[in-house]
């Protein structure tokens, strides 16, 4: 699945097990912070109803953020990107920036239509070459966007 020349192509993006994992942490770890800043101060029944309530949003937020992700990336030469979403209507943009780490990506993306996000590429949700291909891709449109 490696970038062709002069040809668009498509990078699937699927959930990565190691970013479900981090959010369990993360969900984990602040109910734990609510438990012990109200269980002092109003009692155990009281810590016991607010630490459900917390966890019980966050839980509701992370669903709404994996179904909110987009579905695949296609990816032109020139530098244009489309997002492609299951849940809405394709958009059109261009990349504004990169951080890369060791098995991740945080590609920032301007949209023609003036918004702007932020897409989370982790190692194991995407196989080595697409991984790389995208690393390459995006490493070489900031830098030439930035530029012009």
């Amino acid at each position: 699945m490696s970038p062709v020349p002069g040809t668009r192509w498509r990078v699937r993006l699927a959930c990565s097990v190691r970013l479900r994992c981090l959010q369990a942490c993360l969900v984990l770890a602040l109910c734990l912070a609510v438990w012990l800043v109200v269980a002092p101060r109003w009692g155990r029944s009281a810590a016991v109803l607010v630490t459900v309530l917390t966890a019980t949003g966050l839980v509701w937020r992370a669903g709404l953020d994996s179904r909110r992700r987009p579905d695949g990336l296609m990816l032109y030469p020139d530098g244009l990107l489309e997002r492609l979403d299951g849940t809405a209507p394709w958009r059109s943009g261009r990349p504004l920036g990169l951080l890369q780490w060791p098995g991740m990506l945080a590609l920032t993306v301007r949209y023609d239509d003036g918004g702007a996000e932020t897409v989370l590429a982790l190692s194991d949700a995407l196989d080595a070459e697409a991984f790389r291909g995208l690393a390459a891709w995006a490493r070489r449109h900031t830098r030439s966007h930035a530029v012009s």
